[in-house]
């Protein structure tokens, strides 16, 4: 969004979950939340390309193709 919008919960509800965690257990509590958030969107696209890569045979081709996907997903939050 270009920082054009941005979403916060009120500082009520955030101090009273214990307020933003960082270090190890911070990267970990937001990559299993994000994970179950988004991972369900996902899920139908990866499920074809490990079917697809299974009647293929092939675990090089199923590498790139699915090196290819993490880049194409990864590619617009880090630029």
């Amino acid at each position: 969004m270009f920082g054009v919008y941005e979403f916060k919960l009120p500082d009520a509800l955030v101090n009273k979950a214990g307020g933003a965690k960082s270090g190890l257990f911070g990267a970990f509590f937001y990559g299993t939340h994000n994970g179950n958030c988004c991972g369900s969107l996902h899920r139908p696209f990866v499920l074809g390309l490990v079917t697809y890569v299974a009647a293929k045979g092939d675990p090089l081709f199923g590498f790139i193709l699915f090196f290819d996907l993490a880049v194409g997903l990864g590619f617009p939050i880090y630029c």
